[in-house]
């Protein structure tokens, strides 16, 4: 944390070279935590804010591979077929989001590069509310699918979720035929439309890509 909230115009400091090693430390003695997925997270975040390349690709990589390992892609799918609490399965679902988010924001510049988070099927949860779950309120019957959240209330970082879907559809699933891109194009539209309605309203900032 304090390393993402330093203001440095070097972004290589004695800091970030400490944190990368003990990085490195806790996954060579095999240590598997969301804690730590989370942290690496952080870097991440960091390396892409300051333009830190190629160790951000490799950043988001490295989470995505550590979230397999620790079972987290696939703790956004029903809650039933996951035999953990709803509030480890909620964050884990959360963990998981984030990686795909920072993986396709990485494929705008290079969308022929091979993603390293797997694309959510329609059955995959999005994040709920964020109020709620900053409040401990949120619960198993608030969450909502892919598929069936076009109609649905949804905070931001679960719209910024169904932003991240499409993008990769646009980039590393471009539609075969007229008729597929014309659907695609309709429904970014919807998504964009629905985004600045809900952000007038609701007061959030919005940025079209």
């Amino acid at each position: 944390m304090k390393l993402c909230c330093d203001r440095t115009s070097i972004p290589k400091t004695s800091l970030y070279h400490a944190v990368k090693r003990l990085q490195f430390d806790i996954e060579s003695a095999g240590i598997l935590s969301l804690q730590h997925l989370q942290a690496s997270i952080l870097i991440a975040i960091y390396e892409l804010g300051h333009a830190v390349y190629p160790a951000a690709v490799l950043s988001v990589g490295r989470c995505a591979r550590y979230a397999a390992c620790l079972g987290i892609d696939n703790t956004a799918r029903p809650p039933a077929s996951i035999k953990l609490p709803w509030v480890e399965v909620e964050e884990c679902c959360r963990v998981w989001w984030s990686i795909v988010i920072l993986d396709r924001f990485l494929n705008i510049c290079d969308p022929q590069r091979h993603p390293a988070a797997a694309d959510p099927g329609e059955n995959t949860f999005l994040p709920v509310d964020d109020a709620a779950w900053d409040s401990g309120t949120s619960q198993a019957a608030d969450a909502v699918t892919l598929g069936r959240s076009s109609a649905s209330h949804l905070a931001r970082y679960g719209r910024f979720a169904q932003a991240a879907h499409l993008l990769a559809q646009v980039n590393t699933r471009a539609p075969e035929t007229y008729e597929e891109a014309t659907q695609l194009r309709r429904t970014i539209m919807a998504l964009v439309n629905l985004a600045e309605a809900e952000g007038s309203w609701k007061r959030w900032g919005f940025l079209a890509f």
